[in-house]
């Protein structure tokens, strides 16, 4: 069943905390408000009555709805449609025999001139959004880019908490492998899970990137516009909006908001450089397994060598000794006490040598 939250700002101040989805077309077009609305576990049907009162595209309502689309931000007349996700581990399993969980639940966001409308099911928390606004609310006052780059910065936080847990995963397996107490049997599978969540996590984190790239062009471009400096036309039209759509409204990120977003493009590149890392570095801790084995398995095969030397001498001298024909000390207690002396003599002295040269 659909959950719905929101919040109304007038004047970066909460004006109301219960939002009707037949007052946000009121709301959105009010100047002197802003508007907040999550819709959690969404109804199809009542979305797409909003997004038609908003005049909202379909396409863009069904790939908001969608499960399996990409990472993308598309910059409408007089919205934006960001389609993202959030991550998160359970930590627990990670921590067992690297049993780690990856859980990628999508996250799409419409982005009106005075409005964030958050749509996503029950894999993405809206109170941390909120508690994020209540504690910085004179941020608020610059618009609907305080609500965009709070959405944004909340996904990517819980990008790092996710690769935090799969580096702690990592080391730990590192810490296995250089103890040599690696079980063999399970040390694929498991470095190939801790892999494939990279690479789907990965899959999320790197578009995140072009996400917020996008953002920061449009922010420098209808920075330069508005201060009267010329600008390439292919280059306005790749980072600007078309032209506004009815009553000339279009979105807008207020230039206050600067540190913000560069701020939001830094952590989004250490993320995608800590991903890539972790992929080396699992690739890494696989191959330093194998040959670690190899290692170990020509350690014990120069031992076995080695032995095999040793025990070589006494078998020849017995088998010497043990012929059935006359030799030197035939029968005599003189022959046993040499086979005795020689036996040990010199399996001793090859013992010696072959431990001098560490081969056993």
């Amino acid at each position: 069943m659909m959950r719905v939250t929101g919040r109304i700002w007038r004047a970066a101040t909460v004006e109301s905390t219960d939002v009707a989805l037949t007052d946000v077309p009121t709301i959105v077009a009010d100047a002197d408000r802003l508007l907040w609305l999550d819709l959690t576990d969404p109804d199809d049907a009542a979305v797409t009555a909003l997004a038609g009162a908003l005049g909202i595209d379909a396409s863009a309502v069904e790939d908001a709805l969608g499960s399996h689309e990409r990472v993308q931000l598309h910059r409408y007349a007089h919205y934006w449609s960001v389609i993202a996700y959030s991550a998160t581990m359970d930590r627990d399993a990670a921590a067992q025999g690297h049993e780690s969980r990856l859980v990628r639940s999508p996250v799409s966001a419409f982005v009106l001139p005075r409005a964030l409308i958050t749509i996503h099911d029950g894999g993405f928390d809206p109170a941390t959004l909120a508690e994020r606004w209540d504690d910085g609310q004179e941020d608020l006052a610059l618009g609907v880019g305080t609500l965009l780059h709070a959405f944004l910065d909340v996904l990517v936080d819980g990008h790092f908490e996710t690769l935090q847990v799969l580096d702690e995963v990592v080391d730990n397996t590192e810490d296995i492998v250089f103890s040599g107490k690696v079980d063999q049997n399970s040390f694929p599978q498991a470095i190939h899970q801790v892999r494939s969540e990279l690479a789907e996590l990965r899959r999320i984190v790197l578009p995140m990137r072009e996400v917020v790239a996008a953002i920061q062009r449009h922010r420098l471009i209808a920075g330069e516009l508005a201060a009267g400096r010329q600008v390439s036309p292919l280059l306005a039209h790749a980072a600007l909006a078309p032209d506004a759509g009815p009553g000339g409204d279009t979105v807008v990120i207020s230039p206050g908001l600067d540190p913000l977003f560069d701020d939001l493009y830094d952590h989004v590149l250490r993320a995608t450089e800590w991903t890539d890392s972790l992929r080396d570095l699992v690739s890494s801790v696989f191959e330093t397994n194998l040959s670690l084995q190899d290692a170990r398995l020509n350690q014990v095969m120069k031992k076995l060598a080695g032995w095999a030397a040793v025990i070589a001498v006494p078998t020849a001298i017995t088998g010497w000794f043990g012929q059935n024909i006359p030799y030197w000390g035939f029968g005599a207690i003189s022959g046993l006490v040499a086979s005795i002396v020689l036996i040990v003599g010199l399996s001793g002295g090859l013992y010696l040598i072959l431990r001098h040269y560490d081969w056993i």
